[in-house]
């Protein structure tokens, strides 16, 4: 086997050091165009679950990386209002180069055959090679031979940013928004070498242009934004004490965002920034080009003696949902990002709970195990109670639990009854929401619309829309702009099992209240026990939610049993709680006999199901699987939190989609 892998980065380079080190009898070739010390960039940050990924695939690159780690493990808010600090957050941090130089030094040791300083074409390459792999990055002229074929999608962000160091060791992860005449500078910045941290720092254009860092002109490709950096290195003084920040082609950008609806064509795959990005704020770009050569070579291991357009396609199918669920959460974290400065009259607890729950991953529940000071003091600033009255667990049935009193409405809880339309009698105006980016175009039209509304005397706005988890996320974003622009009392609409999630935006300044959905109808309207679920589809399900999992940080049990109840596939990962043997495949089962998600299931069901067999539970987590219109099974995970469990049985159900 011919391998010809174009670009040198991180992609490129493990996917040439872990295919020459498996396969002694390929040829592998790498291409890349400047050498590791010439790279744009200064630190990049590794979590636990990258460094794990690393470590199973290859434990001589992991020990090397680790040598050269600057480890930290916490973050802190540093806001005008106060400082609020966590923990569990990245392992530590590396060169970029140095990064590089391993990789590349690692694969040449494996026999790959590395050039460096040469510049190659796809079209030079297909013919010769038996697989082309186009690591080429964000620029990739692999992408743009291919476009038609790959089905590329890319857009910039409304924000800016600035990619820079400064002389100064941090002691973790710091955001710290800085306020200059101009409009206000927000940096997320970390330590990634003995004296020296590296800093994304991100503004609007209004403030970029108030600053005069717009329409500039440069004298070299090489050269840097150092009337920006001076101008930075001021403002932020009071962190940086009396440090300095330097560039390396650092320059005010927009993100680009880039997918592509197929990662490969005929026998040319593309892998890292080539294919799809992921904003810097979620800090896994490097984790996706990494994984993503793992999981390619991991693939090719399993299809020897298939064509080899067949297999890169199967590639594509396997990897492309896991990344897409990785872009999601990006884009909400941009947005978020983006309009950073609409939280500052948040306490700094309020913040932290705010940023870490932006994507709709991280409850109250689960913060109350893994930071339960952040939790217990963010309820508490919301509740305006001492934090000693905030419970230790059952955070979002407290949060729920207290009462509302504001000049247009009186409520016991924070759940609003269910919908009556928009008339004077119950003076709720709802309104449909189909889109997340509240501080975009469609957010205009929202905030409009509730203005109207208003105006007409409608007392609460409530958010309706779609019933997933992410539609739920989409109308929290859109409620924290109306809270904030109209000062009106909003509610969001989210089923049972979504309700944790809605918690979390009460106390981050999101939404006021949540109004529950009543109990779903059974949603598919055939059930045959004689429906098949095919041993390509479990493994498959199997697959994306244990990678799901492991994104999320999540050891868990994950189960996928057929519509008799039979289980079919079952994996308890490494650090998984022992109890999840027993709960998940009932989960399962619960799912596939009810028909419906377990957190959905009503009382009067599970009560029928507990007392038929002992084998089924309904506690969130559970979904059923749906083929053709047919139930032929469930898909359940369980671990630590039932947001997670639900997210990781949503990932396996995602991947049918592809099959």
């Amino acid at each position: 086997m011919l391998v010809k892998i174009i670009g040198g980065g991180p992609a490129g380079a493990l996917t040439a050091r872990l295919a020459a080190s498996r396969h002694a009898d390929w040829t592998i070739e790498v291409f890349e165009t400047l050498p590791p010390d010439d790279t744009f960039g200064f630190g990049v940050g590794l979590t636990r679950a990258l460094l794990h990924a690393v470590q199973v695939a290859d434990p001589v690159v992991f020990d090397r990386l680790m040598a050269a780690t600057f480890p930290f493990s916490s973050a802190s808010f540093r806001l005008p209002q106060g400082t609020t600090q966590f923990g569990q957050f990245h392992s530590g941090a590396i060169r970029r180069s140095e990064l590089l130089r391993i990789l590349l030094e690692s694969a040449a040791e494996a026999g790959a055959d590395v050039n460096i300083g040469k510049s190659v074409h796809v079209d030079d390459l297909t013919e010769e090679a038996d697989i082309v792999v186009g690591a080429d990055g964000l620029s990739s002229s692999t992408r743009a031979r291919f476009a038609p074929q790959l089905g590329v999608h890319q857009s910039n962000g409304r924000g800016a940013f600035i990619w820079c160091a400064a002389d100064i060791e941090l002691d973790g992860t710091v955001f710290h928004p800085v306020q200059t005449s101009a409009g206000t500078f927000v940096a997320h910045a970390y330590p990634y070498a003995p004296g020296l941290s590296t800093f994304v720092i991100d503004a609007s254009v209004d403030t970029l242009e108030r600053a005069g860092f717009v329409n500039r002109t440069w004298e070299s490709e090489s050269s840097s934004d150092e009337e920006a950096l001076n101008y930075l290195s001021e403002a932020f003084g009071a962190l940086l004490k009396g440090g300095h920040f330097f560039g390396n082609r650092s320059r005010w950008t927009h993100f680009t965002t880039l997918a592509c609806d197929r990662w490969s064509y005929r026998n040319v795959v593309l892998l890292g920034d080539a294919v799809a990005t992921v904003h810097p704020s979620l800090g896994s770009g490097t984790k996706v080009a990494l994984e993503s050569a793992i999981a390619l070579v991991d693939y090719l291991d399993t299809v020897e003696g298939q064509p080899v357009s067949d297999a890169l396609a199967g590639f594509s199918r396997s990897r492309r949902p896991s990344v897409a669920r990785l872009q999601e959460r990006a884009a909400r974290s941009q947005l978020w990002w983006e309009s950073f400065s609409q939280r500052l009259h948040l306490s700094p607890s309020r913040v932290a709970v705010a940023y870490l729950s932006r994507a709709g991953v991280v409850s109250l529940d689960s913060l109350a195990k893994t930071e339960p000071a952040l939790a217990a003091n963010a309820i508490a600033d919301f509740a305006d109670v001492p934090v000693d009255d905030v419970p230790d667990s059952n955070l979002t049935d407290w949060v729920l639990n207290l009462p509302l009193h504001t000049e247009a409405i009186k409520l016991d809880d924070r759940r609003l009854p269910p919908p009556s339309g928009h008339d004077a009698a119950s003076g709720v105006a709802t309104i449909e929401v189909n889109s997340g980016d509240a501080w975009g175009p469609h957010g205009e039209d929202y905030l409009d619309l509730a203005r109207e509304y208003l105006q007409s005397g409608a007392t609460v706005i409530a958010l309706h829309g779609g019933d997933t988890r992410s539609d739920v996320v989409d109308r929290l974003a859109v409620a924290e702009r109306i809270r904030i622009e109209t000062g009106s009392v909003v509610a969001v609409r989210a089923r049972r099992d979504h309700q944790d999630i809605v918690a979390d935006g009460i106390v981050a300044g999101r939404t006021d209240l949540i109004q529950l959905e009543g109990a779903r109808s059974r949603p598919v309207s055939k059930f045959n026990s004689n429906s098949l679920l095919p041993e390509g589809s479990v493994l498959a399900m199997l697959k994306a939610a244990v990678n799901a999992a492991r994104e999320l940080e999540a050891p868990s049990g994950v189960a996928i049993v057929d519509a008799t109840g039979l289980l079919r596939a079952w994996v308890l990962m490494d650090g998984a709680t022992p109890l999840a043997v027993e709960v998940v495949p009932k989960k399962a089962r619960t799912a596939a006999f009810s028909g419906l998600p377990t957190g959905d299931v009503p009382a009067e069901i599970s009560a029928q199901l507990a007392t038929a067999s002992q084998t089924f539970v309904a506690l969130p987590g559970g979904l059923p699987i749906v083929i053709d219109g047919a139930i032929v099974g469930g898909i359940a995970a369980g671990g630590e939190s039932a947001e997670n469990d639900v997210a990781i049985a949503q990932a396996g159900l995602d991947v049918l989609a592809t099959l």
